[in-house]
């Protein structure tokens, strides 16, 4: 997304050709080497039509995603109102530049031009479950660098003047935003951390990548190297088999729903087929030192994934003093080998790890097929 910004400013600047001819072999070096090693995963389309006719408002939505403190459709709904809000500013400044020729005025339009960038690629090839991933976690410090630089922009070009206070007031507000979205991303941050985890104990001890769709008998090679080396030194609370041995094992009585989801990835080489486990018994840990996975387990073999749990409603925060929702639930992906004679068990790790045993395996749980 850098290298046609770049050609952008240098076509507004009138730079001299050869900073041109730099700049562009530099971009096709690039842009070559990034399309080759592209070529070892394969896509079978572009993007997906069906993401086109929203793609408006994805692109607001994930310039504006900053400002979506609230989840499901009024987070949706702030989010295209923030965006419209950068997009606007973005056009009046661009308005300015084009009659005073300001080198800041540039800078500013180059930052929100990459971010929008972004955001075109990310409505074309990233929208197919909808709107919450635009907004989701992993993007925000996009929309982040938009906000601030349209902010920047309303303060040079708007027609009023704030008072010292007024400005002071607006840039407390962007602070108190910024805090209360770090502790609305905590759910993902948790979650992405118990996913490395549950990566390196499936890679040492299962030698699967869970997320493939054919074996690879070399998968986790590198690992058992690297542990047999030294290289690797894995704490207690890391480490996930020592955990779920010295467990205390307390029965459970489940009411667990297995619901059946099969989609077929562009790129042809990451699985799309999964149950989606949801255990309505559970809660997620509160604590910092604490985590809870869900174990499949046959024999002695134990297969781990991480999990998740959806956020409360702010009146519902407020009457049950919980951020999240009691309940869990976790992604199976099973392409490259069934887990359906395997039992369901859930380990839940701190300083006193317990095992919450199920005696029960997914085809036991009721069943929903997403249609």
């Amino acid at each position: 997304m850098i290298w046609p910004i770049g050609l952008l400013m240098l076509f507004f600047e009138r730079r001299p050709f050869l900073q041109w001819a730099i700049w562009a072999g530099a971009g096709v070096i690039t842009c070559g080497s990034y399309f080759y090693l592209m070529r070892q995963q394969p896509s079978e389309g572009l993007f997906l039509l069906t993401n086109l006719p929203l793609l408006p408002f994805n692109v607001l939505a994930f310039l504006g995603s900053y400002g979506a403190l609230l989840g499901g459709k009024a987070g949706q709904i702030i989010a295209v109102i923030v965006g419209t809000g950068v997009a606007t500013m973005t056009l009046i400044t661009t308005k300015n530049y084009l009659k005073t020729r300001h080198r800041t005025d540039l800078v500013l339009l180059a930052l929100v031009a990459f971010v929008a960038l972004t955001a075109l690629a990310v409505g074309l090839f990233r929208a197919e479950k909808g709107m919450s991933i635009i907004i989701g976690g992993r993007y925000r410090q996009y929309s982040s660098l938009a906000v601030a630089a349209s902010l920047l922009m309303a303060f040079r070009h708007l027609p009023f003047h704030l008072p010292h206070w007024g400005r002071v007031s607006i840039w407390g507000v962007v602070g108190l935003v910024t805090v209360l979205s770090f502790y609305r991303d905590i759910g993902l941050r948790k979650t992405t951390e118990w996913r490395t985890i549950v990566d390196y104990h499936n890679r040492l001890h299962n030698r699967l990548d869970l997320l493939a769709t054919t074996p690879n008998p070399r998968y986790g090679v590198d690992v058992v190297e690297a542990k047999q080396t030294g290289l690797y030194a894995v704490t207690a609370p890391y480490d996930l088999l020592t955990q779920l041995n010295s467990a205390t094992r307390t029965d459970l009585a489940s009411q667990a729903v297995a619901e059946r989801f099969e989609e077929k990835k562009l790129d042809g080489v990451t699985c799309g087929n999964y149950w989606l486990i949801e255990e309505p018994q559970l809660q997620f840990p509160s604590r910092d030192n604490e985590a809870i996975y869900l174990v499949l387990s046959k024999d002695n073999q134990h297969i781990i994934f991480p999990t998740a749990s959806k956020r409360n409603g702010l009146s519902a925060m407020l009457k049950q003093r919980s951020y999240f929702r009691k309940g869990l639930e976790a992604e199976v992906y099973d392409c490259v080998q069934s887990f359906d004679a395997y039992e369901i068990n859930w380990l839940k790790v701190g300083q006193k790890p317990v095992l919450y045993t199920t005696h029960s395996t997914i085809s036991q749980f009721r069943i929903r097929f997403k249609q």
